[in-house]
């Protein structure tokens, strides 16, 4: 009994932690306002979340290591990298260790995630769903009020920039059936100015309306032509979506215009292509943890020349890290769940659409262990999604 505590007890520590990602969102209004740099402090919320997760991974059992392919397949990966920095230190290519450690976190990440989520069993579902669904609540209102705090200063004229990301896209599909709740994160993502977030939620919205309608429910049409028309609205009338104009208006012959559209994304995709020719050999097994590829970048009076080892795209950053095999696998894998465990009605479904498709427009499944949480239960529940709470 003292073990079916203890995973809920974790779960619930690990999620109030991830409630907590949410200051970052003050952290970057500080640092737009005041100049007060401490946006750094949300990685140790992400340490504190993998602490708590290997901390209940350790009850797993030996057996999960070589029956979940999951875990299997992050395995072989870590051995993998350990024999690509065994070649690169024989062969004495430069290689920077604050990349070697990030490198590894992102692999450790999820394999704490799978080994955590294996305890649970399939009638454990319900308790987990109300876990799930306090967080996105706790996570709704402090996200909601912090976006709102940026919006407004940024439209007084107290911040320069415009768009602030959140993890909204994680949690809504834990709240979606509120209309309200759900119009109300509709119109703070619109003010908040994060295309990638936008697109994100536009996209889970169709696809929950999509299902709603194909179980009979009529309302979906009205909902999505009202959210369609309101976007349409806002485009023509409004400068709200000035960002997504610089996507039409590219100009690829100019930096400051790639800038401008992509935030650095197309530079970034152009310096792992670039390391995969002076390395072919990365191009299928991957650069070796430590290794880099150069970022240029303009941005108006600026201009950035600098060594990364990640990209926000997250196919290329796959590419660039295990190999373009992984990268294609993964990608393909995530497209036939999308299509073999279709049910729009499951918030687990939901969030692992949204996971994937914020993963086109950040880093987040190199960071983030909620991500990959929400992965990791969505596969555990994936056919028991219509249980009854």
């Amino acid at each position: 009994m003292l073990c079916e505590v203890n995973k809920f007890l974790l779960l619930r520590l690990v999620l109030v932690l991830g409630v907590m990602d949410t200051l970052s969102l003050l952290y970057v209004i500080l640092f737009y306002t005041l100049s007060v740099d401490i946006v750094f402090l949300v990685n140790y919320t992400f340490l504190g979340i993998l602490a708590v997760l290997a901390f209940g991974s350790l009850k797993s059992g030996i057996k999960v290591l070589y029956s979940n392919p999951y875990v299997l397949s992050i395995i072989f990966i870590l051995i993998m990298s350990f024999v690509k920095i065994l070649y690169s230190a024989l062969t004495f290519s430069e290689l920077m260790n604050g990349y070697i450690t990030n490198y590894f976190y992102s692999l450790i990440m999820p394999l704490f995630c799978f080994l955590f989520v294996s305890r649970f069993k399939y009638d454990d579902y319900g308790q987990v769903i109300i876990c799930f669904t306090n967080f996105a609540r706790q996570y709704a209102y402090l996200a909601v009020f912090f976006l709102l705090v940026y919006s407004g200063l940024y439209f007084l004229g107290y911040i320069d920039y415009f768009g602030l990301g959140s993890n909204l896209h994680y949690v809504v599909p834990f709240i979606m059936k509120s209309n309200t709740g759900f119009f109300l994160i509709f119109f703070v993502i619109v003010v908040s100015g994060k295309r990638a977030v936008l697109v994100t939620f536009f996209s889970q919205s169709i696809i929950y309306w999509a299902g709603s309608m194909s179980r009979g429910n009529k309302n979906g049409v009205l909902w999505l032509s009202l959210v369609v028309a309101i976007l349409a609205w806002l485009w023509t009338e409004t400068d709200l979506f000035k960002r997504l104009e610089y996507l039409v208006l590219i100009d690829f012959d100019d930096q400051y215009s790639l800038m401008q559209a992509f935030s650095g994304r197309f530079e970034e995709v152009l310096g792992i292509t670039e390391f995969f020719k002076q390395n072919n050999y990365a191009l299928l097994v991957g650069a070796a943890p430590g290794e880099f590829f150069m970022y240029s970048a303009e941005t108006g009076n600026h201009f950035y020349n600098e060594p990364k080892n990640f990209s926000h795209v997250g196919p290329f950053s796959f590419a660039f890290r295990y190999g373009l095999i992984v990268s294609l696998f993964f990608y393909f894998w995530a497209f036939y769940c999308f299509i073999r465990y279709f049910d729009s009605s499951s918030p687990f479904y939901m969030a692992f659409v949204g996971v994937i498709i914020s993963s086109f427009f950040g880093a987040n499944l190199l960071v983030d262990p909620i991500a990959w949480l929400l992965v990791a239960f969505f596969l555990k529940f994936r056919k028991y999604s219509k249980l009854v709470i």
